[in-house]
Parts: structure tokens; sequence; C-alpha cells
């Protein structure tokens, strides 16, 4: 039987096979874009890990399997959860992993209020500090 470590080390390992390594480059959100004019296109392929909903039971065994494999990734961290796990949090940044906001409570935003959008923001970036990446992934993929 496959314990959860095991299966994400798996996933992992399948991703990068999928992506043609050894000449896969792993970097988290924050850095430059390329196509966003942060410079020349790479020659290899590039890979960007990411993670939703956390922190989650499971974050600390991808903590480590990213480390096994000197890997980086941005996390989605939804700010009512974080604020139960701050030590998670504090490791991830510390880990050179970028911090991504997924709103306060993973409610839909759309036909939110602007002053309740602002809210869901809000409340999570000032969790962050100055380990805030201002990036934002919506729950649900949806806004308006």
């Amino acid at each position: 039987m496959l314990t959860h470590r095991r299966l994400l080390t798996l996933l992992l390992a399948l991703l990068f096979l999928v992506a043609g390594m050894p000449a896969l480059i792993l970097r988290a959100a924050d850095e430059p874009s390329p196509a966003a004019g942060g410079g020349a296109l790479p020659e290899e392929k590039v890979l960007f890990l990411t993670f939703d909903d956390g922190p989650s039971p499971y974050t600390a065994q991808i903590l480590e399997i990213l480390g096994e494999y000197d890997a980086k990734a941005t996390f989605f961290v939804i700010g009512r959860q974080a604020t139960e796990e701050p030590e998670t949090i504090a490791a991830l940044y510390a880990a050179g992993h970028a911090l991504g906001n997924h709103s306060w409570s993973h409610f839909s935003l759309i036909g939110v209020s602007r002053w309740a959008f602002d809210a869901e923001l809000e409340d999570t970036g000032a969790l962050f500090g100055e380990m805030n990446g201002w990036c934002l992934r919506p729950p649900y993929g949806a806004m308006d």
C-alpha cells in the first residue's frame, strides 16, 4: 500500500520525467517570468510547481520532498488555515518557497462586494508580512 509520502514522491518523480529531466529548472512563481518581459525564454524546459489550499496535513511532507530534490514551489495559502500553523508558513518561506494568496476563507470571489473581496485578500496578505509574494490564485479559479 502506498503511503502519502511515497505517493507524493512518485507524483513529483513523474512530473520530472514528463518535463524532461535533467534539463529541468524549477522556479518559484515570484521569479521574473520570461513571458512577462523578465528576460529571454529559457532553452531548457521550465516546470512551475504550485500547491493550493494550505497549509494542510501534507504540507510538511511536501516541503521535505521538495527539499530532497532542491526544488522550489509556490504555496497558495488560505489565511484562516495559516493562522493555525504559523510555523509552517515560516518554514515554507525560510526554505525559499514563494507564498501566494488564496483568500482568507476560500469562498468563491464571484459576486462579492469590493469590500469583501479586499478583506479576503488583505487579511491573508497581512499574515505574510514581508513574506508576501503578492500573487493571487482565486478559489476555484474564479472571480469577476
